[in-house]
């Protein structure tokens, strides 16, 4: 696999990502009066390709795991993904964010969701000795 492959791939479940947690991160917020938090998966991230399992059982203390919010993530991935949220001025967001690690460096893909989806190009960070 290459880089360019393998962004291509976490770019696509970006995209799937944001019409998957939609519908469940509006009924958590009206529940629970803040968006839920998805874990990145797989631990530690993948570096340069290579396909480490994921655990969708894992989950942020009290807020439940990606399986329990009905996010189905593929047995094992070359790059990793998370959900968190941003909470500013009282105002609630999250974001997805797709990490792909290769050749000592960093990159990075978000897509923030604040009434509309604000989604980012690629960020590269490093190389890192």
């Amino acid at each position: 696999m290459s880089l360019f492959a393998t962004k291509w791939k976490a770019s696509k479940l970006l995209k799937s990502l944001q019409e998957d947690t939609l519908p469940f991160q509006v009924l958590h917020l009206e529940r629970n009066g803040c968006y839920w938090i998805g874990c990145s998966v797989p631990v530690p991230p993948p570096s340069d390709g290579d396909f480490l399992p994921v655990d969708g059982e894992v989950s942020a203390p009290g807020l439940g795991s990606w399986s329990d919010a009905g996010i189905t993530l593929s047995p094992a991935l070359d790059f990793s993904v998370g959900v968190d949220t941003l909470c500013k001025s009282g105002n609630h967001s999250y974001r997805i964010v797709v990490e792909v690690n290769w050749a000592a460096a960093t990159h990075v893909k978000t897509a923030v969701y604040d009434g509309e989806w604000n989604v980012s190009g690629w960020v590269q960070q490093g190389p890192f000795a």
